[in-house]
C-alpha cells in the first residue's frame, strides 16, 4: 500500500517568492498522489468490509483486518509526510499575512483609542460646562423673574402713591368752602410734582425658586429697577399731577358758584345738590380706582414683555457660548462590581430576550454575550439594571 514518499519539511522553508513558488509548483503531482493513494486505500477497505459482510467474521478475517488497518495507518502517514510541506507553507503563508493585518489593524486601533479618549474628554469638558451653564442660565432666568416682581412691587407702589396724591387733591377740591376756598387754590396750585421711589434701607437676603439671593444681589436688582423705572414715573407724576392741578384750579370758580347757590339753598334744594355732589365725588373715587387697576395691568404687562425679552437674550448668549460637541457614536459598558451582579444580568437578558429562545439557543449564550445584551439594551431603551452592584459607564467612540 505504500506509495512514493516526498522526503520534505517545512521547517526550513523561507517565506520567500522562490521557495514559495517551488512547493507550491509541486502541489498538483502531491494532490495527485495522494488522491491516488486515498482511491486504492479506501477500494481495499470496502472490499475487506464486503467479504466480512458477505462471509461473516473469523480468526482468519479479523487477523487480515489488522493487516489492512495497518498498512491503512501507514498510507495516511505517506500521504501526511507528502502533504506537510505544502499544508505547513499555506499556514505559515496564512500566519504571515494574517499578522501583516493585525499589525494595521492594531495600529489603528491604538489611532481610534487615542481619537476615542480625546471625544471622551471633550464629551466630559462639554457637559462640565453644560452644567455650568445650566446652573448660570437657571440663576439667570431666576433673576429676571425676581427683577420682574420687584419691578411690579415698585410700580404698584408708584400706582398708589399716584393715585393717593390725586384723591388728596380732590379732598382740597371737595373740601373747599366759602371761606377757604382761597387757602384751597394754594394748597392745590403749590401741591408738589415731584417724585422719587424710596427703596427700603433694610434689605436681607431671601430665596426665590429654590435659589438663595444675598443682600447684596438683592439690593442690586432693586437698584437696576429703580434706574430703569424712576425716569419715567417722575415725568408721569410731573404730568399727570400738573394736569389734575390745572383741572381743579380751572373748576374752583364753578366751585364757589356752587357753594354760594348752596348758601342760598331751600333745605329740599340744599339736600338735591349735596347728594348731586356726593354723586360726583363717588364717580371720581371710582374713576380713580379704575385708573388704578388699569395701571396695574399695564405695568404687570410691561413687566413681563421685558422679563421674556431678558429671557430670551440670556438663552441666546448661553447657546452662542456653548461650543458644539464632537462627533461621537455613545454606548454603555456595564461593570460588573460583585459575582452576584452576573446573576441580574442573566436574569435582565432571559426577561428581556431569552425566554423566547428555545434551548439550543440559550445554550450557546455566554455571560459576555448576555452582558453586551443589556449594554446596548440600555442604549436603545434607556432601561437598565438598578443595582450597587453594577455600573453602567458611558462610553464614546470618536467619528
Amino acid at each position: 500500500m505504500a506509495d512514493n514518499i516526498v522526503p520534505a519539511t517545512v521547517t526550513d522553508i523561507q517565506l520567500d517568492v522562490e521557495g514559495m513558488q517551488g512547493v507550491f509548483s509541486s502541489a498538483p503531482e502531491i494532490l495527485s498522489q495522494n488522491m491516488e493513494s486515498r482511491e486504492k486505500a479506501c477500494a481495499a477497505g470496502r472490499a475487506m468490509l464486503e467479504n466480512a459482510d458477505r462471509a461473516g467474521m473469523s480468526d482468519a478475517l479479523d487477523r487480515q483486518m489488522k493487516g489492512l488497518a495497518d498498512k491503512l495507518k501507514t498510507t495516511v502517514e505517506a500521504m501526511n509526510i507528502r502533504r506537510k510541506p505544502f499544508t505547513q507553507l499555506i499556514t505559515a503563508v496564512q500566519k504571515k499575512f494574517t499578522g501583516l493585518e493585525k499589525e494595521v489593524s492594531e495600529t489603528a486601533q491604538e489611532i481610534q483609542r487615542r481619537r476615542d479618549a480625546y471625544a471622551t474628554e471633550k464629551i466630559e469638558k462639554q457637559k462640565e460646562r453644560e452644567r455650568i451653564e445650566h446652573e448660570r442660565l437657571e440663576r439667570e432666568r431666576l433673576t429676571i423673574q425676581l427683577q420682574k416682581g420687584i419691578e411690579l412691587k415698585i410700580s404698584n407702589s408708584f400706582i398708589a402713591d399716584l393715585t393717593e396724591a390725586k384723591r388728596l387733591l380732590f379732598d382740597k377740591f371737595n373740601s373747599s368752602t366759602i371761606d377757604s376756598i382761597e387757602e384751597r387754590r394754594n394748597e392745590i396750585e403749590s401741591f408738589s410734582e415731584e417724585y422719587a421711589y424710596i427703596a427700603p434701607a433694610d434689605i436681607k437676603p431671601m430665596k426665590f425658586g429654590g435659589l438663595t439671593f444675598d443682600g447684596e444681589e438683592v439690593s442690586a436688582i432693586i437698584a437696576k429697577c429703580v434706574e430703569g423705572l424712576s425716569d419715567g414715573f417722575s415725568e408721569q407724576y410731573r404730568t399727570e399731577i400738573s394736569a389734575l392741578k390745572r383741572e381743579l384750579s380751572d373748576k374752583l370758580p364753578s366751585k364757589l358758584r356752587e357753594l354760594q347757590e348752596l348758601a342760598k339753598s331751600t333745605a329740599e334744594e340744599l339736600e338735591r345738590l349735596e347728594q348731586e355732589a356726593a354723586e360726583r365725588e363717588a364717580e371720581e373715587r371710582k374713576r380713580l380706582e379704575q385708573e388704578a387697576a388699569e395701571a396695574e395691568k399695564k405695568a404687570a404687562e410691561a413687566a413681563e414683555l421685558r422679563a421674556t425679552a431678558g429671557t430670551i437674550d440670556a438663552i441666546a448668549e448661553s447657546e452662542v457660548s456653548l461650543e458644539a460637541a464632537p462627533k461621537v457614536k455613545d454606548s454603555y459598558e456595564i461593570e460588573v462590581k460583585k459575582n452576584g451582579g452576573w446573576l441580574l444580568l442573566v436574569q435582565f437578558w432571559y426577561d428581556k430576550e431569552g425566554k423566547n429562545l428555545d434551548s439550543g439557543k440559550i445554550a450557546k449564550y455566554t455571560l459576555e454575550r448576555m452582558k453586551r445584551f443589556c449594554e446596548a439594551y440600555a442604549l436603545k431603551y434607556g432601561e437598565k439594571i438598578d443595582s450597587p452592584l453594577i455600573e453602567y459607564k458611558p462610553v464614546y467612540k470618536a467619528k
